[in-house]
């Protein structure tokens, strides 16, 4: 049984990209009130968040037509870190594929600082050949091509405020649905097409060959802002259409932002627990056949 090759694609990549410059930009007078709320967010020192992740559709390849992650943690926004534990039960028996048959556990926790994740994973820390270490430390950098879709994950940082804005202005439509217990709740959408321009030029074309294959234009989002104007929820969810190699896939992102502001202590773990999980990478990019 074999993971669906559910890259991170350029409809993904461009996403994240938008969503993170809409945070790390100060949003001027007029603006949207999201950008109003990542705005004011984005000065917190720090926040928790608890988090799931589905996928649905894509055949054999998802047991049950489903499967969904959970976890929680917090980010120092500072030192540009985050702590976070992930519950792995639905997935566990898939991702044995990766790790050539060495038990997951059914939780896992993660560090990441700077553009390296650290994985609390013993058993596969010992099958790297560092029995004894807890600790396998992964580099963004060091990602294959077919697990970022082409984007170079370390481009996401080098926007300028400038460019961001002037995609995000083009791209972005919000309105106001109503209010809940999660605070005031707006309905947007981003048009994918028109984020093009914050990927590399060497990239771009790939970009746009990648979202008409996805099948996806706009990506819809929900938000909510908190009494306070912080972010407090932000649900995202996207379908990419099927191919030759891979089923018709939904996959759906909801995360609760709270505590803002409240200390934190994240840092990286002591290099003596920690071994290289680089060459373990090919194997993750393997997942679902294919090349």
């Amino acid at each position: 049984m074999r993971i669906p090759r559910l890259k991170l694609s350029l409809a993904a990549a461009l996403a994240v990209t938008a969503l993170t410059a809409a945070v790390a930009i100060a949003a001027p007078s007029g603006s949207s009130p999201i950008e109003q709320a990542a705005s004011k967010s984005s000065t917190a020192a720090s926040v928790k968040f608890d988090f799931v992740l589905s996928f649905s559709g894509g055949g054999s390849s998802i047991p049950g037509g489903k499967i969904s992650l959970g976890g929680s943690g917090a980010v120092d926004s500072k030192h540009k870190a985050a702590d976070f534990k992930l519950d792995l039960t639905s997935i566990a028996p898939l991702l044995s594929g990766a790790t050539k048959g060495t038990p997951v556990p059914k939780s896992i926790e993660a560090i990441v600082v700077g553009n390296a994740a650290y994985v609390n994973f013993p058993a596969l820390a010992t099958q790297l050949g560092a029995k004894g270490k807890s600790w396998v430390k992964f580099d963004a950098a060091k990602l294959p091509k077919s697990l970022t879709g082409g984007v170079n994950p370390k481009t996401a940082g080098s926007l300028s405020p400038q460019q961001a804005i002037a995609a995000l202005r083009s791209a972005l439509s919000v309105h106001k649905v109503g209010s809940d217990n999660h605070g005031t709740h707006y309905h947007g959408s981003l048009d994918l097409s028109a984020l093009v321009s914050l990927v590399p030029k060497a990239q771009q074309a790939s970009a746009k060959a990648g979202l008409a294959k996805a099948g996806i234009t706009k990506l819809p989002f929900d938000a909510w802002v908190g009494k306070q104007g912080f972010l407090s929820r932000f649900v995202v969810s996207v379908s990419v259409k099927a191919t030759k190699s891979q089923p018709a896939v939904k996959i759906s992102f909801a995360i609760n932002l709270h505590d803002y502001n409240n200390p934190v202590n994240i840092s990286a773990p002591p290099a003596s627990q920690t071994v290289d999980g680089s060459k373990l990478l090919s194997s993750l990019a393997g997942l679902g056949g294919g090349k």
